[in-house]
């Protein structure tokens, strides 16, 4: 565990840059301080830094954000330290704990609920929503996608492998294409409704 920790290293997602607690960094960037534990979300991965790196682009202050499978809630957390309001939500409930512990750690407060994009459907419509889930699942969602995204807001995708990136092409045809990006084998689509 000692070793673990020593080796694992800040990760750089501009204009963020992701740090454990025990981290001090004096370096330049938004520093967003995640607990490495069971949650999906450290910015080790190159689709959280994807997300990370999208949002920042995307996001325009006072927008209510939606970050679909917030895992360590990473996302929220993010959207919150750019002017957004953000809104996470997870279908497994031993997450939510941990996001709301990353939150308070950055002195963010975003909203956390348990539940999947239906959960959050009451609290639409959102400017922006985020997703870092699997290319099969994006699909599957894509009509509750464009229930929860106000007219001109824009959905921000990953978790895809590159080989699966047409299966979600054909599930958002009807929105507008912003942007592509990649990293590795992975990459991001970015949509306007």
């Amino acid at each position: 565990m000692e070793a673990w920790r020593r080796d694992l290293k800040p990760a750089l997602a501009p204009p963020f840059v992701v740090l454990a607690p025990w981290h001090a960094w004096q370096g330049e960037g938004i520093p967003l301080v995640i607990e490495p534990g069971m949650a999906f979300g450290t910015g080790h991965h190159e689709t959280t830094r994807l997300a990370l790196m999208a949002l920042a682009r995307h996001l325009s202050p006072g927008e209510r954000v939606l970050d679909v499978g917030t895992g360590s809630g990473i996302l929220a957390i993010a959207a919150e330290k750019l002017g957004g309001k953000a809104l996470g939500v997870d279908v497994d409930p031993s997450v939510l704990p941990q996001a709301e512990a990353n939150a308070r750690r950055n002195g963010v407060y975003p909203q956390f609920l348990l539940g999947s994009l239906e959960a959050a459907l009451p609290l639409a419509p959102f400017g922006l929503i985020v997703a870092n889930l699997f290319a099969e699942l994006h699909a599957e969602l894509a009509p509750l996608y464009r229930e929860a995204l106000a007219p001109g807001g824009r959905l921000l995708l990953t978790g895809i492998l590159k080989e699966k990136a047409p299966l979600v092409r054909e599930a958002m045809a009807d929105l507008t294409p912003l942007e592509e990006a990649a990293e590795g084998e992975w990459v991001l689509l970015a949509y306007r409704r």
